[in-house]
């Protein structure tokens, strides 16, 4: 009773008879209620919205409203639909009973009342109630949380043959609770087709006691949305093992799948090309790899670089680029697709794949192939294909690869020495000339090696003061005078040794160093040179090879003014060789670092002419001094009718154009003999000296004279001293 107390439930009395309130009133009370009386059932409903009670006792027989009509009302309340009302009547007859529960009553009780026994019947109602009540909210919090969590459950009874679905279930198919009658037929049709037959064996698997089976499959709502699904199913049993009941929960996983499809496609894939990237190629390599063991079979791994990429981003913009990039990604892949079908590779190749590594760098693996050949001719059809225009924003752009290839087990047993040893070789592709493949083979290694030691002992080469610049004679042919020295850079290193420009240059072009190094060789120069006017050498000019990284820097020009001014030397003296191919490459802004370097007054030559695919036609658009006729084509100018006719049409149009002429790598008498009858300007060349240091260019100009006496009729003979040149 004391629980009760605290509970502090209000009861309402609603009871014509004074009496009847009265003694109710008492008991319930006792009993730790909160009683509230009503005289009728007009009264009663004035009061109840005040009273808010948690159970009524209503009296049948009553005046103005009577208990049956008075309980049809207040079930119309929306906080009185589930009260529990406890009707009073002393008419004892079932028709009574029907009309009481008909008109909403929790309950009834015949007079007269056993007033004892009510209190414990209202105390029994009420828990019912509180119970119901929480049951209530409790499926509310569950349904709500099958809505959230999209989970929905179907139950089928198999001894009474009935099915039952929740409403989570109908709105997970797409149905309304209730739109259409429960059955397994039903069920099954909105499983897509394609996973119809798999999700109809899982359920007849039936399985075992206690177990819990799952399965995910799609499934097609009515207006045609896919949606992904999971079933789990438990099975009840009864005591001889019979299977009594099927019980499975479904949810709905579409978000979550797309979600983890997403993170897949972002881990896995490259955004721009949506090729494979450089994690899933490492999986798929392995696994690949794998089964070549296994097999005892041969595996190729292509790995592409395009050549000169960067042209296009740095001219048309890195939005072109990424077009061209998706258009190299989709020739490779019809490419591989196509070739699997007419070779035989055709059986692997469904495990084939392109992968983007990043940049302008792709990879073809071939997990089998019988022998070399297959791979170079995948490497082959390849170099065709890409090596056709492309039309990308209307720009008609042209690109080639280079390709290294690597092969299993002969360079390497491991993906990562595979893909190592493919790069090397695509390196090798790329210094040997561009748009061919290389095999990896076991010299690359030892290059590799040499480049690598190279690489290290070049980063403090400067610091340890280990270069020098040597200095090769220019000889003008009219005069047969020496004119100019080019100045080129040695190295002799404290680890190495001496190593060959030819070594060492294009490691530095590779890390950077090339600018710091060309700086250094600019100003020694200088220093050499204004050393020798100084001294009245008839050398008034040294020419310096520049590097396209040191060229394209914006503060190019500043630099050479800044070294000019330090040094001393009138700009007048200096020289500076550009390679053809950059200007080639960047026309507009070649030109205006060109006209910079022009108006501080040095002179400009192209060195390496002939070699950069450059039309002469473009000379005029650049303010050049001189040519410098590559040596490749001196070298056989004496017995081939080709590098001739090339070597005479660059002095031909380079005289019309007012542009000095200079041969490079003038080696016999021959080659001097047809260069001077053929117009040529200068020339230099190891038949007039080889490079040397400076102090060696200076005690050596004796023997050069000398040589040029034999060279040249004696009124040519040279004089190194100013005065006499």
């Amino acid at each position: 009773m004391n629980e009760q107390r605290q509970n502090n439930s209000v009861v309402m009395i609603i009871d014509d008879d004074a009496s009847t309130r009265m003694m109710a009133t008492e008991f319930l009370s006792q009993a730790g209620f909160i009683v509230v009386e009503a005289a009728d059932g007009l009264e009663a409903m004035a009061q109840v919205p005040l009273v808010n009670p948690d159970m009524i006792i209503l009296d049948v027989e009553m005046p103005n409203l009577n208990g049956f009509d008075t309980c049809v009302q207040l079930r119309k309340i929306a906080a009185f639909v589930s009260t529990p009302i406890l009707m009073l009547t002393g008419l004892d007859n079932s028709e009574s009973i029907d009309l009481a529960y008909e008109a909403g009553a929790t309950d009834f009780a015949t007079k007269p009342i056993n007033w004892s026994l009510l209190c414990y019947r209202v105390r029994y109602m009420l828990r019912a109630s509180q119970a119901s009540e929480m049951l209530k909210k409790n499926q509310m919090s569950l349904a709500a949380s099958q809505r959230i969590a999209q989970l929905g459950n179907w139950e089928y009874d198999l001894l009474q043959d009935r099915l039952i679905w929740s409403d989570q279930l109908f709105q997970i198919l797409g149905l309304k609770p209730g739109e259409i009658e429960p059955s397994h037929e039903a069920l099954v049709s909105r499983v897509h087709s394609d996973d119809r037959s798999r999700v109809e064996d899982w359920i007849n698997q039936q399985a075992e006691p206690g177990d819990r089976a799952s399965i995910d499959h799609r499934i097609v709502l009515a207006n045609g949305e896919l949606r992904s699904v999971r079933q789990q199913m438990e099975c009840t049993r009864n005591s001889d093992g019979t299977l009594v009941q099927l019980q499975t929960v479904v949810q709905d996983f579409t978000e979550r799948r797309e979600a983890e499809e997403k993170i897949h496609q972002l881990a896995y894939y490259d955004s721009l090309t949506n090729l494979p990237n450089r994690a899933m190629l490492q999986d798929h390599l392995d696994h690949c790899l794998s089964i070549a063991r296994q097999n005892n079979h041969k595996l190729a791994v292509l790995f592409l670089d395009l050549d000169d990429f960067k042209r296009v981003n740095d001219t048309l913009g890195h939005a072109v680029g990424d077009m061209l990039l998706r258009e190299v990604a989709n020739r490779l892949q019809d490419n591989l697709r196509r070739g699997a079908l007419e070779s035989s590779l055709h059986d692997a190749c469904f495990d084939s794949m392109v992968a983007r590594m990043g940049g302008d760098e792709f990879i073809i693996l071939l997990p089998s192939i019988n022998d070399v050949a297959d791979a170079t001719s995948v490497a082959n059809r390849i170099l065709k294909v890409l090596s056709h225009p492309y039309t990308v924003a209307e720009n008609a752009l042209f690109t080639s690869p280079s390709i290294g290839i690597s092969i299993y087990p002969n360079d390497g047993t491991t993906a990562e020495d595979l893909l190592r040893n493919a790069d090397m070789a695509m390196y090798s592709a790329k210094r040997n000339g561009k748009n061919l493949y290389k095999l990896h083979s076991e010299a690359m290694d030892a290059a590799a090696q040499k480049r690598y030691r190279v690489d290290v002992s070049l980063r403090s080469a400067l610091e340890k003061n280990e270069f020098s610049v040597f200095y090769q004679p220019q000889l003008n042919l009219k005069t047969g005078k020496i004119f100019s020295v080019e100045a080129l850079i040695r190295w002799n290193s404290a680890d190495l040794g001496t190593v060959s420009p030819a070594d060492f240059i294009t490691v530095a072009e590779e890390n950077g160093l090339i600018v710091p190094m060309g700086e250094w060789v600019l100003r020694t120069s200088c220093e050499q040179t204004k050393q020798w006017i100084a001294q009245g050498f008839s050398i008034n000019k040294v020419a310096v090879n520049i590097s396209v990284l040191q060229f394209i820097r914006p503060d190019f020009p500043a630099m050479i003014e800044s070294i000019l001014e330090e040094t001393g030397l009138p700009a007048r003296y200096l020289e500076l060789e550009i390679t053809e191919s950059l200007l080639a490459n960047d026309t507009y802004g070649a030109v205006d670092t060109l006209r910079k370097l022009k108006k501080i007054g040095v002179e400009l030559s192209i060195d390496d002419f002939g070699t950069g695919y450059s039309s002469l036609s473009q000379l005029k658009n650049f303010p050049i001094n001189r040519l410098k006729i590559d040596q490749s084509f001196i070298q056989n100018v004496t017995n081939s009718k080709e590098d001739a006719a090339i070597t005479n049409a660059i002095i031909a149009m380079s005289d019309s154009m007012k542009i000095k002429v200079l041969a490079e790598g003038v080696e016999t008498q021959e080659q001097l003999d047809f260069l001077r009858n053929n117009g040529c300007d200068e020339i230099q060349g190891f038949l007039i000296s080889k490079p040397l240091p400076a102090a060696d260019i200076e005690a050596n100009m004796m023997s050069v004279e000398s040589l040029l006496d034999k060279l040249f009729a004696p009124d040519l003979s040279i004089s190194l001293k100013t005065g006499t040149g």
